[in-house]
């Protein structure tokens, strides 16, 4: 239990090459606020918001600039507009991109669909930006947070056979979402301050539900769809 499971993807560079830093300051950014709170919160336990507003922070970071939720017309050609809200707006020295979330909660063990379910929820995040997007020139960008959870139970016989067996199945699982196809950027990040917090606690969390032990970010370009 020495180290965070971590790491990031861009299988598409074009217009998205800025992304390796904005992921790689993603991940630095939720291990930072699980390691300050030892294991007992994680942002990815919130809303679609607040994962939003970490990747906003880590735009800001990266010398780009972002705007969350701000009132915009959203609509496609050819049917009524409607006033709402758009999650993120990004500008960077070479590109400028407007991002829709979704937020998936899904068990770790449920893996026979997860690619459907997967490619299901990013698709329409992707839509969400191309209403979003309105008439301006801007790249619509899908993103979709994957919180995948065990019951208590399951990973405390995890933790009880070894300690890697834990550690294991988080690697496959992670393995199974970054090998499907439908995305064009990826990043995970199960810290280590989660799996600690379930070792340090095993007694207090008897009788409690479920045990997250971290977050996966896709995102899909609507120039490769």
């Amino acid at each position: 239990m020495q180290f965070s499971i971590t790491g990031y993807q861009v299988k598409q560079k074009r217009k998205l090459d800025h992304w390796s830093p904005i992921l790689e300051e993603w991940i630095l950014a939720t291990e930072r606020y699980c390691r300050m709170t030892e294991g007992e919160d994680a942002p990815y336990l919130f809303t679609e918001l607040a994962n939003v507003g970490i990747v906003s922070a880590s735009i800001w970071r990266c010398g780009g600039i972002a705007l969350q939720e701000y009132q915009a017309e959203k609509g496609a050609k050819h049917r009524p507009k409607w006033n709402g809200r758009v999650d993120l707006w990004l500008k960077t020295t070479t590109v400028e991109q407007l991002l829709e979330a979704k937020m998936l909660t899904i068990s770790m063990d449920a893996r026979r669909e997860l690619a459907d379910v997967i490619s299901g929820e990013l698709d329409k995040a992707l839509n969400d930006a191309k209403s979003s997007r309105n008439n301006f020139d801007v790249d619509a960008l899908g993103a979709l947070f994957v919180v995948p959870y065990l019951t208590v139970n399951r990973a405390q016989n995890l933790l009880e056979s070894e300690e890697s067996d834990l550690h294991e199945h988080i690697a496959q699982y992670v393995n199974q979402v970054i090998d499907t196809n439908n995305y064009h950027a990826v990043a995970w990040c199960f810290p280590k301050e989660m799996r600690q917090y379930l070792l340090d606690h095993t007694d207090d969390l008897a009788g409690s539900d479920y045990l997250y032990p971290g977050v996966i970010l896709l995102i899909k370009n609507e120039a490769y769809r």
